[in-house]
């Protein structure tokens, strides 16, 4: 179970890496912004289950 929720926090961290790299370059961050989105919402209802 700790290795799961690990995992997905490292994947919302490298999709936060994500949103922030599209907006430093001035690109719209719509593409990042929805797997991050559902990288959170996946941790939060592990973390709500368990």
């Amino acid at each position: 179970m700790a290795a799961r929720c690990r995992a997905a926090i490292g994947v919302i961290l490298y999709f936060i890496g994500a949103v922030g790299s599209h907006l430093r370059v001035r690109d719209p961050a719509t593409n990042a912004a929805i797997p991050l989105v559902l990288a959170i919402a996946a941790l939060t209802l592990r973390l709500a289950t368990t």
